[in-house]
């Protein structure tokens, strides 16, 4: 048997399988005892049972994640994002003579910062995943968007609708149909955006869009024209 059909079959055993479902801009606010709090992007939680359940255990914040949930750690602009505002940005923004545009230099005071959280994202996330009862954290709660529901868990009686659509992938993947979500990628119009380094897309009528600092495509919060 080849890989590629293993591939299939993991596909289809990982689809049936109840999984947990979180909202894309959903959090998970953890405080530690040593590194104060922390988030991690709910989602992250969906990639196996045991990270699921304990998420799907968490209490839900009473605040939500609005556009002033974040702060800058310059100046204290509010924001949906975390990170450095625009204005802060620029002040780290060199000019690069090869792209003939600016570019974003994140400041080393902020990459250290950030190096330092995502290690201990990464350890908690191993804990969890290891089994460990003490994970070193004070508490932990889901911080939904505003727009969001709260997560769902997906039940066995969801397999069949599951089949159907494996089987629509199934045929893409022995070439008997074409993908539309590729086709749909390749002939989407990508469009220079407000920030320097940043292009956009819409595809299947979601926009997307990508940087310099995050250099694949993902969903944008809004797009405004």
């Amino acid at each position: 048997m080849s890989q590629s059909i293993k591939e299939v079959f993991a596909q289809i055993e990982e689809t049936i399988t109840p999984a947990y479902k979180f909202p894309y801009f959903a959090l998970v606010r953890i405080k530690t005892r040593k590194e104060g709090t922390m988030h991690i992007p709910a989602p992250w939680f969906e990639e196996n049972e045991r990270r699921g359940e304990w998420a799907s255990n968490l209490p839900i914040a009473a605040e939500k994640r609005d556009n002033e949930y974040f702060a800058c750690p310059l100046c204290g602009e509010r924001s949906f994002f975390s990170g450095l505002c625009m204005e802060c940005q620029f002040q780290y923004e060199e000019w690069d003579e090869e792209n003939q545009q600016r570019r974003y230099i994140e400041p080393l005071w902020l990459r250290n910062r950030q190096a330092v959280k995502a290690a201990t994202k990464l350890q908690i996330l191993r804990k969890i995943d290891s089994g460990v009862p003490d994970l070193g954290i004070e508490s932990a709660e889901i911080v939904l968007d505003v727009d969001e529901n709260p997560f769902l868990r997906m039940h066995p009686e969801d397999a069949l609708g599951a089949l159907s659509e494996l089987k629509r992938r199934l045929k893409i993947f022995l070439g008997e149909v074409p993908d539309p979500e590729k086709e749909a990628e390749e002939d989407a119009e990508v469009i220079p955006g407000e920030d320097s380094g940043e292009v956009r897309r819409q595809v299947n009528g979601v926009w997307q869009h990508k940087h310099y600092s995050h250099d694949y495509w993902h969903p944008m919060k809004s797009y405004k024209k």
